[in-house]
Parts: C-alpha cells; structure tokens; sequence
C-alpha cells in the first residue's frame, strides 16, 4: 500500500492501476508513440538514400562495400546480394537529382519527426505549445 497524502489512507494498487490506465487513455499516449515511431521509421530510407547518392558523387568506393559487408553478418545471403546490386547501380554514376529529392525528403521528415517528439513531450508535461514558428 501507497500512502498518498498524510491526510488520506492507504490506496490500493487496483486504484493505481486504474488511474494509470485512465491518464494513458485520455492522455493519447499509444497515438502518440505511434506518431513518433511513424515518422523515426519514415526518416530512415530517405536519409540511407542520401547517404548512397552522396556516395556515388564522393569516391568512397570502399565505405559501400564496408556496408555490404556489415549488412551481410545478419541479413541473408540473397537480400546482401540485392543491395549489394543496389549500391553498386546507383553509385555507378552520380545522380544529382536522386541526391537533391533525398535531402529534402530527409529534411522534412527529420522535422515532422521533430514536430511530433515536440508535440508528445507538450502532451506529456501539460504544455500547450507557446513557441512561435
């Protein structure tokens, strides 16, 4: 038992349980998570692409295979293959427009990343959001 206040008795864990549940649901928490894994997940593949464009522009031939190879010690063989054919026909020749559409679709899904980690800790600390654009 958890004494709440020196004036209150003991509340059980059944009522702590309860209002734990209660804060979560009008709280939003699962949509927010679910709001901050959307948009962590959705930075990733443009950012890895503009991080392979940028390579086809820099000759830094041997950091792409250093991936493969770091790749290849837990994907299976087949999928190491795919990219490994992947890399190799982007990082052929420089694509500028490939590395310019990645960088700011990088850009704004890194920021709405931000927007919502913004919004999800206002939500968590009661916060109404004051800061201007």
């Amino acid at each position: 038992m958890i004494l709440l206040a020196a004036f209150r008795g003991p509340i059980g864990w059944t009522a702590i349980f309860q209002r734990t549940c209660r804060q979560i649901y009008q709280g939003q928490c699962f949509g927010w998570a679910a709001a901050l894994a959307y948009y962590s997940f959705l930075a990733v593949f443009p950012a890895l692409l503009f991080v392979v464009s940028v390579a086809s522009v820099l000759p830094i031939q041997h950091l792409i295979d250093q991936f493969v190879d770091l790749v290849g010690r837990f994907a299976p063989g087949d999928v190491v293959a795919i990219a490994r054919e992947q890399l190799l026909q982007i990082t052929d020749k420089p694509h500028g427009r490939l590395m310019a559409l990645s960088l700011a679709s990088t850009i704004w899904s890194m920021s709405s990343g931000m927007v919502a980690l913004m919004g999800t800790l206002n939500q968590a600390h009661h916060v109404s959001e004051g800061r201007s654009w």
